[in-house]
């Protein structure tokens, strides 16, 4: 189960990084801290 936020997690911030370098804004940066949290979460073997 850890793996799949590890996975889940560095895909949401790929593709979020990416969206914010194409459109900036405050949104895309909330996606990023989302996806910083879950591979947190998965590293760290348990959720919030």
């Amino acid at each position: 189960m850890r793996i799949v936020f590890i996975v889940v997690g560095v895909a949401l911030l790929g593709v979020m990084l990416y969206a914010h370098a194409l459109i900036p804004g405050w949104e895309l940066l909330l996606g990023i801290v989302l996806g910083a949290v879950l591979v947190v979460a998965g590293l760290r073997g348990r959720v919030f």
